[in-house]
């Protein structure tokens, strides 16, 4: 509270008659009249509080109830990140695909949510390029056999980094905290902090909208 204030109710200058009254007629008793006075009052004032900040809100996050997935993407946006997807493989002979994925997830993510909550890729082509140059090389070895091995891990290293954006902030600051995530090498699974609780959420909510693998 910083200080009080006065204010003053003030009625109309006048007052009401026992005339008004129908009962007066009836049975001849007079009401007495009623003068307005003005009041006064000294209630407390206190400093405005700021209002919370306003978050940006989608539209789609007040889709009807049993509308879980919801994408927005288009083909404008789809189309510059699929060229320059293209172009990074092409000319480097595929080994620069890790960066072309993860162009394709990052934008998949932004125009993706589940119940209402925005997905996030936290994946990194300096992450998966080891990976991948490890895979290459047994690919060439097998002569095209490690494929079907390829195919699940890059899936799996995929959803690993994927989760709910708040979340994923969250979880972010906790292994800052405690001196960084876990590693998962050759598709093993995380430990520790590598895999947080929005991938797995996520990998919940498609295996029951019907997802496969």
């Amino acid at each position: 509270m910083i200080g009080e204030a006065l204010v003053i109710v003030r009625g109309p200058d006048a007052y009401v008659s026992p005339s008004w009254y129908a009962s007066t007629a009836e049975h001849g008793r007079v009401v007495p009249r009623a003068v307005v006075v003005p009041t006064q009052a000294h209630p407390p004032v206190a400093a405005p509080v700021a209002p919370a900040p306003l978050l940006p809100v989608r539209s789609e996050q007040f889709a009807p109830v049993g509308k879980q997935f919801v994408f927005d993407g288009g083909a404008g946006t789809y189309l510059r990140t699929a060229i320059l997807a293209f172009l990074v493989t092409f000319f480097t002979i595929g080994i620069c695909y890790p960066f072309a994925l993860v162009l394709r997830e990052r934008w998949r993510a932004k125009h993706s949510l589940i119940n209402g909550q925005q997905l996030v890729f936290t994946g990194s082509a300096t992450g998966l390029f080891g990976l991948w140059l490890k895979w290459m090389l047994l690919f060439i070895v097998t002569v095209g056999i490690y494929a079907f091995w390829i195919s699940p891990r890059l899936a799996r290293w995929k959803w690993e980094h994927t989760g709910f954006q708040n979340r994923t902030r969250s979880s972010s600051a906790r292994q800052v905290d405690e001196g960084g995530p876990g590693t998962s090498r050759g598709g093993g699974s995380p430990t520790g902090a590598g895999r947080d609780g929005g991938a797995a959420g996520v990998g919940a909510a498609m295996a029951g909208g019907g997802g496969h693998r």
